[in-house]
């Protein structure tokens, strides 16, 4: 009876995420971050994208859009920080570009792999609700971006304010009307965006009711996904090496006001999340060693942003006690990251062998140019008048580390993908 309500539980995850899309920006600051909604998408399109390949596609958009989305929040602090409005003009932009032209492919293939499911299995009301689902989230996505960039124009007046002193009367007018145009922009986003919500999700419900509809969607998903473990295995191989890769990334050590942008503590969890979502009875002892090593890396970055200086020039600038506690600090975060990643690139390579019978890559290489790197890093917080002169070296070991890492896992994800393709 569970297995029925497969459409049920997608129904909720869906609507919840839609949710968190339809409120507008407050300057850049979202009140409900849209990446919350993309990872409640994301999770609801796990069943349906398994029997429809334009849900699959419409799947993948949405993981892209949480990578930007997770970006764009992880950067707001340091944006609102710079008190430049050139800088939030900058980033309201990029953001809402990369934004936009995601979310109309994804809008595309959601919606007409609904209406494809719907059209073939019975779904009437649902296919027949699809048409102005599809029309109001293609007019509120572009109005929601369109809208969130155009109070952030102002910028461009400022500045021109500032050159231009002969019309500082006429662009201080100008300038005096931005809350009237950021009120306006945000009620407009708001209205807009309740009559989508209730328009998809009206479409979302229709499919809800028709029991019909759910009960084949149910028997596709049987026989076109349940029935083969190795689709199973597939799946979870490769969005645990996903979230892993993610993981790796937070590995690159880069502060912005002295506030870590990529913290080792994240790092640590999204690998243990990696290995959660692959087998988690095939990661033993990284289960183990994470509480510990992430307690660590925790007070670590505490450490880091309440007393490590940076702006030093000159060794003498630093007595032997700031120094000793730095390189101890230094070497414990070092060494319990090392080990850590050990740990898991040895159980994934024994995982993938059992789960796939082949011959993993090895990791050997990636371990040396990771200690390499890490030994660098180790250097620079140890002693800071180090950091202009190694950080090339640093980021040349860390690309060269992330790539090669990288490389290796996508290979296990090919090469098992092959494997799945022939059943």
């Amino acid at each position: 009876m569970t297995e029925i309500r497969f459409y049920d539980r997608s129904y909720y995850k869906l609507a919840a995420g839609m949710f968190f899309l339809f409120n507008p920006l407050l300057n850049i600051l979202d009140v409900f971050p849209d990446v919350i909604g993309y990872l409640l998408i994301f999770s609801g399109l796990k069943e349906l994208s398994q029997i429809d390949g334009r849900l699959e596609y419409a799947r993948k958009r949405v993981q892209y859009l949480i990578f930007i989305s997770g970006f764009k929040l992880a950067l707001t602090p340091a944006i609102f920080s710079s008190g430049e409005d050139t800088d939030r003009l900058l980033a309201v932009f990029c953001f809402g570009l990369a934004e936009i032209i995601l979310l109309l492919f994804f809008t595309q293939e959601f919606f007409e792999g609904i209406s494809y499911l719907a059209e073939r299995n019975k779904g009437d009301k649902t296919a027949a609700a699809v048409p102005n689902a599809k029309f109001l989230s293609v007019l509120f996505f572009i109005t929601k971006i369109a809208l969130n960039i155009a109070p952030e124009l102002y910028a461009l007046i400022e500045a021109k304010e500032v050159v231009d002193v002969s019309e500082f009367d006429y662009y201080e007018n100008l300038m005096s009307s931005k809350p009237i145009v950021q009120a306006l922009c945000i009620f407009a986003v708001l209205i807009l965006g309740i009559f989508w919500y209730v328009s998809v999700v009206n479409m979302l419900r229709a499919a809800k009711k028709e029991e019909e509809f759910k009960e084949k969607l149910q028997e596709h998903y049987q026989t076109d996904f349940l029935a083969y473990p190795e689709k199973q295995n597939f799946i979870d191989l490769k969005y645990g090496l996903y979230i892993a890769m993610a993981g790796l990334i937070f590995f690159f050590d880069i502060s912005v006001d002295n506030v870590k942008v990529f913290p080792w503590a994240v790092a640590v969890l999204l690998i243990y999340i990696a290995s959660c979502k692959m087998k988690f009875g095939a990661f033993r002892m990284t289960r183990r060693c994470f509480p510990a090593v992430f307690i660590v890396q925790l007070l670590v970055e505490a450490y880091m942003y309440i007393f490590y200086e940076t702006d030093v020039s000159f060794l003498f600038q630093l007595s032997y006690q700031t120094i000793t506690v730095n390189s101890i600090v230094a070497i414990v975060k070092s060494l319990t990251a090392l080990y850590f990643v050990g740990v898991f690139l040895a159980e994934l390579q024994k995982h993938y062998y059992l789960l796939a019978g082949d011959q993993p890559p090895t990791f050997d290489l990636t371990k040396i140019i990771f200690v390499a790197s890490v030994c660098v890093k180790t250097l620079q917080i140890s002693l800071p008048i180090t950091f202009a002169a190694m950080n090339g070296i640093y980021i040349t070991l860390f690309i060269v580390w992330l790539i090669l890492c990288g490389k290796n896992m996508i290979y296990m994800i090919d090469d098992y993908a092959k494997a799945v393709r022939l059943l």
